[in-house]
């Protein structure tokens, strides 16, 4: 009986550490969707609302007739402040990082998912 109650116990800890490394890889990957959602996101509206072309000038943009690398400076290059723009490197380092731990451990705890 002894042996069975340690195979049972042995088997309950197993589930339970199965169940917490699920929830973990899933919550990586929630995570992962967010973040490149919000970063996806957040290029795509400074798309759409590019900087004007008077400000391009000020700016000294060589190309501010919107055309060529014009059209990218205006949605990008001068679009992002340095507090979104280091902000964006925070975020893009974070999936990076997270991406690199998921594929890193995706061997160990493939057997438990």
């Amino acid at each position: 009986t002894e042996l069975a109650t340690y195979k049972f116990c042995k088997a309950l800890s197993a589930i339970k550490y199965a169940a917490f490394v699920s929830r973990l890889v899933f919550d990586g990957f929630r995570h992962l969707m967010s973040w490149t959602c919000t970063v996806l996101e957040s290029y795509h509206w400074k798309l759409t609302h590019p900087v004007a072309p008077e400000l391009l000038e000020k700016l000294g943009s060589k190309n501010a007739s919107g055309s060529g690398t014009g059209a990218y400076e205006a949605a990008i290059k001068y679009n992002y402040s340095e507090r979104e723009r280091g902000i964006m490197v925070d975020v893009i380092s974070m999936i990076k990082s997270l991406a690199s731990a998921l594929a890193t451990a995706q061997a160990a705890v493939a057997p438990y998912i």
